[in-house]
């Protein structure tokens, strides 16, 4: 199995259109560099929409891989397997994120709730 570099074209036989979709690209807010020790900023890699949907995909049936899964869908994304262990590291983040964002949503309206439950009992018993 050879090792693909994403920094590098593709081998003929696929079109350099299709290769662009694909390429790493700078993001103009992106300020990290490579290592830290001061060099180039890092490129960041653009996925074209056909790998984010299996990535995706991918991610609904098993939201972890083992490596051999992780090698199999690298090979098909032509990506590096620590790109796909990368991305779904990110994606499981992102899941947990969103949980936590509705479960503080949710506690905020219980909150809410609560006060105004508390309120009426107050005004309840000072009426009698």
């Amino acid at each position: 199995m050879r090792d693909l570099d994403i920094n590098q074209l593709p081998p003929s036989g696929r079109g350099e259109e299709e290769w662009t979709t694909a390429s790493m690209e700078l993001d103009e807010d992106d300020t990290n560099t490579g290592g830290g020790d001061g060099g180039p900023p890092r490129k960041k890699l653009r996925l074209t929409k056909e790998q984010s949907r299996l990535l995706e995909e991918s991610f609904r049936q098993n939201h972890t891989l083992n490596p051999k899964q992780k090698e199999a869908l690298a090979m098909q994304l032509q990506l590096k397997a620590r790109q796909v262990e990368v991305w779904f590291q990110n994606r499981r983040a992102r899941v947990i994120d969103q949980n936590n964002r509705a479960n503080y949503f949710y506690v905020d309206i219980l909150e809410e709730n609560m006060r105004d439950v508390n309120y009426a009992m107050e005004h309840c018993l000072r009426c009698t």
